[in-house]
């Protein structure tokens, strides 16, 4: 951009500061998401400050404009003018969308979406007697009982593997101690 347009982003922006710093509401959230392990450990070490301490959103609102502030990007949604300005604090640069201009790009993603499932493979049909499927079913539903049920069946498995693995161990054991005692016994009697 040049000299020009970052002087009148910046004007325009010292212009709308005070119109917000006496908002009607304004309230800060944090938003931290926490990584606990190894996978923790590399995020905190190599995700920054906004990883280690979060992300503070400061929101104002002040007549039918709404400022949202998060690190070095912000946005106004100005619903008089029906506009949305992209800010970028730290480039100094904004852009602007109108509210028809949003509505044309969702009706364009619609179409688009909507061409694409048009065009997607159609389901054979069913023979004759078979039932139609209605849905595909891509959840499962646990209860108590069944959780319960697979809990106790792991846990006798690992009873009968430790078992076993007690008996060898302890076989093994007892063929060393009698080896030994074979060897003392054998050089004494020499």
């Amino acid at each position: 951009m040049t000299t020009r347009a970052c002087a009148l982003a910046t004007l325009g922006l010292s212009l709308l500061a005070p119109a917000f710093a006496h908002a009607d509401v304004k309230t800060q959230e944090r938003t931290q998401v926490r990584f606990e392990g190894a996978i923790g450990k590399m995020v905190n070490m190599f995700g920054g400050r906004g990883a280690r301490e979060g992300l503070t959103t400061t929101i104002s609102l002040k007549g039918q404009r709404m400022l949202s502030i998060t690190g070095e990007t912000g946005e106004i949604i100005d619903l008089a003018e029906e506009k949305v300005y992209t800010l970028d604090l730290k480039g100094k640069t904004y852009s602007v969308v109108t509210f028809a201009e949003m509505r044309k790009r969702m009706e364009e993603a619609m179409a688009k979406a909507e061409k694409e499932a048009a065009g997607a493979k159609p389901e054979p049909e069913p023979e004759k007697g078979e039932p139609k499927k209605e849905y595909d079913v891509d959840f499962s539903i646990a209860t108590q009982e069944s959780i319960l049920t697979a809990a106790s069946s792991v846990d006798r498995t690992l009873t009968v593997m430790l078992g076993g693995i007690a008996v060898i161990s302890l076989l093994v054991g007892g063929i060393g101690v009698m080896n030994i005692m074979l060897v003392s016994v054998t050089e004494r009697i020499r």
